[in-house]
């Protein structure tokens, strides 16, 4: 590509270079799979009924994120506009005609721009309190006998929190895989879940 396209056109090549090169890689049926499991409305199907189950006030927190992060990627959306990979390929014409092939699923054909991605935000969202309320209450159950735990410690706060970015990255790579976010919007809404955990 010339040096004169815009800095999104760059990005936006190069993402559809990446994600053409882990769809070679195959493994479709797993990579769906790991998307239809992060798909927001189990947010509100599966982990607040299970948490609410196990802790009424984690669940009510659990449900509260899902739908204020449901909400705040709406109007994300609307702000940022970023469009999906799969389409946008099909109407530049930075390929002269002769685009790139990228495979098309289920989760390609959502209506509405793919930037910032539900599937990640609301999933990364729900778990970051989730694990929170793991760890918060394994230590609080386990101080009273603090000394002989002294070495689980590293593994109580360790364990829960790479079950999370292992969670996190396999869903950006989920949509990434199925063309319906673009590459660089992952980093950024990385950057994105993590601020508004802190918040």
């Amino acid at each position: 590509m010339s040096a004169d396209l815009g800095l999104m056109n760059y990005l936006h090549t190069e993402g559809v270079h990446f994600i053409g090169l882990i769809q070679s890689y195959g493994y479709s049926n797993f990579v769906l799979f790991l998307s239809r499991c992060g798909d927001p409305r189990n947010a509100f199907l599966v982990y607040f009924p299970l948490t609410y189950f196990l802790h009424q006030s984690v669940g009510k927190r659990v449900l509260w994120v899902a739908a204020v992060s449901e909400w705040l990627n709406a109007v994300l959306k609307w702000i940022l506009y970023g469009d999906r990979p799969y389409w946008w390929v099909q109407e530049t014409k930075l390929y002269h005609g002769k685009p790139p092939h990228l495979q098309q699923y289920k989760l390609t054909c959502e209506t509405g721009p793919g930037s910032p991605s539900g599937h990640a935000m609301v999933t990364a969202s729900v778990w970051y309190v989730m694990v929170s309320a793991l760890i918060f209450y394994k230590l609080k159950a386990g101080s009273s006998r603090i000394l002989p735990m002294v070495c689980w410690i590293a593994v109580l706060l360790d364990m829960p929190w790479s079950l999370y970015c292992l969670n996190l990255c396999s869903r950006c790579v989920s949509v990434l895989y199925s063309c319906a976010f673009p590459p660089p919007g992952g980093v950024r809404n990385i950057g994105r879940y993590y601020s508004c955990n802190h918040i």
